[in-house]
């Protein structure tokens, strides 16, 4: 029987002090959940209540057809059928890797206990560094041992705190994947939490965007990129700006920049103001263009160059390139706009947590997440 997790209109309070507002979710059997924000947004706190370490206020969360939290119940942590990797992996120092991974068996046979120690090694790669104890162990091998030790009990979810903050960060994407799989082979539930777009991507089915305790959009990676619901969700996943804009008779928008078009089409009214979402890859290079703008900064990336380009009204605006066209500040270069996914704010960038920053002379604006500095209730 599939075990669904569900959060239906979830409040939590610390100190009499909300500090999640509102969420819904659902997550079926198997999938993987991200929840992405800045620090201080509320993710881990929503992530312990879902573990039962903090109590809700008011809405509820089930696992298929047991309320765990809200409406007067309250399930313990260790009956949830839950598992959780805390951000330090919390592993026992004197514990040699075996015992670490059989330490929520003890009420099992001694064989069955070996048994899944075994088979829990084998699939996260540990199995020869069972008689190690853990401060022999690199970052990334303590991950896999408190995975193991989670999954252990076989838990219907698996929670992951910031599961590859420690990790180099050359390392984090590689060990997202690979957690991936073994997930995916066991079929376990399982959420993490994390401030970092890459991991998210790399891990998640679905990953929702948290901003001051609410939960903004629960999506695709895909769609959260491309079609994302509000400016705070644009400014937090991936680089752009905000482009301001008349709605055309033809369906695009008119702009400083050009007219903006899409395949997509727009759905308002012509002659209605808005706000254009304007994403790097929707601005292509082209050495022969009809319009050009000139090159203020420049990152480079390895394949790519990400350019900040300014038209020559003012407006800055970004263009990811590859990196053989390589172009100092100061030049001026060919650009023309192609945008699959036209995505339009009819004039409701003035967000709560979205810092809006003046670029131009005509109001141009860049996305940028609010809050980075905060401390994670």
């Amino acid at each position: 029987m599939q075990q669904t997790l569900n959060l239906d209109n979830v409040h939590v309070a610390l100190s009499g002090r909300p500090v999640i507002n509102g969420v819904s979710l659902s997550l079926d059997q198997g999938r993987i959940g991200c929840l992405l924000g800045p620090s201080g947004c509320g993710k881990t706190t929503l992530l312990r209540a879902i573990a039962g370490f903090e109590p809700v206020t008011s809405g509820s969360i089930r696992l298929g057809s047991e309320q765990l939290s809200g409406n007067g119940a309250m399930v313990a942590t260790e009956r949830r059928a839950i598992g959780m990797v805390f951000q330090d992996y919390a592993l026992f120092p004197h514990l040699k890797v075996r015992d670490n991974i059989a330490f929520g068996l003890r009420q099992r046979k001694g064989s069955d206990i070996d048994r899944r120690v075994q088979e829990l090694a084998q699939l996260l790669a540990v199995s020869n560094l069972l008689d190690e104890y853990p401060h022999r162990l690199s970052g990334g091998q303590q991950q896999r041992v408190a995975i193991a030790r989670a999954m252990a009990p076989r838990p219907q979810v698996l929670l992951l705190d910031e599961p590859f903050a420690s990790l180099d960060i050359e390392l984090r994407e590689q060990i997202a994947g690979e957690i991936r799989e073994v997930l995916k082979q066991a079929n376990v539930t399982a959420i993490l939490v994390s401030h970092n777009q890459l991991e998210a991507f790399a891990m998640a089915d679905e990953i929702g965007v948290m901003q001051q305790g609410r939960l903004l959009q629960w999506d695709r990676a895909f769609n959260l990129y491309h079609r994302p619901n509000s400016p705070a969700v644009a400014a937090f996943v991936g680089e752009g700006v905000l482009v301001e804009g008349t709605v055309s008779p033809q369906g695009g928008v008119n702009t400083a920049l050009g007219l903006i078009h899409s395949a997509t089409g727009s759905n308002l009214q012509p002659g209605t103001s808005v706000s254009v979402l304007l994403r790097p890859d929707d601005v292509i290079h082209e050495d022969g263009a009809e319009t050009a703008a000139t090159v203020v900064e420049r990152a480079f990336r390895g394949a790519q160059f990400l350019y900040t380009l300014a038209a020559a009204s003012g407006e800055k605006f970004f263009s990811l390139v590859p990196s053989h066209h390589d172009h100092l500040p100061g030049e001026r270069i060919g650009y023309r706009l192609e945008v699959d996914h036209l995505v339009l704010f009819p004039h409701v960038v003035e967000q709560a947590g979205v810092d809006l920053v003046d670029l131009g002379q005509e109001g141009n604006l860049e996305l940028r997440p609010a809050n980075e500095d905060e401390t994670e209730p």
